[in-house]
């Protein structure tokens, strides 16, 4: 740029279902692929700086809002418990992960 100045594109993606009109934010997305992945809320919360009641008051939150369950847990045991996404968590994810594709594969650069 003749002024000295650069620029970059930078773009925040959210999803919103038809239905109830719910709206998933970046951040509510950002928990779930961390929960997906770490297989652990607290662990999520954590590597997001996010506290833990508020990381499970966002989940109990759009679980609500949308009707159906997003995350599964069992506690201890042998396993030492475990948590993952459920059906619509996973399609939830895929969706976004779709949406963020199509929208950095069409970005000038």
């Amino acid at each position: 740029c003749e002024y000295g100045l650069s620029f970059h594109v930078e773009t925040e993606l959210y999803i919103k279902e038809r239905n109830t009109g719910t709206v998933i934010t970046p951040q509510i997305l950002a928990l779930l692929e961390a929960i997906h992945s770490m297989r652990s809320i607290k662990g999520a919360c954590s590597s997001l700086g996010i506290p833990y009641q508020s990381c499970i008051e966002k989940i109990r939150s759009l679980e609500k809002s949308l009707g159906k369950r997003l995350v599964r847990t069992s506690r201890g045991g042998k396993a030492r418990g475990s948590c993952h996404l459920t059906e619509l968590g996973l399609q939830i994810l895929e969706t976004y992960r779709e949406a963020l594709t199509v929208v950095y594969q069409n970005l000038p650069l």
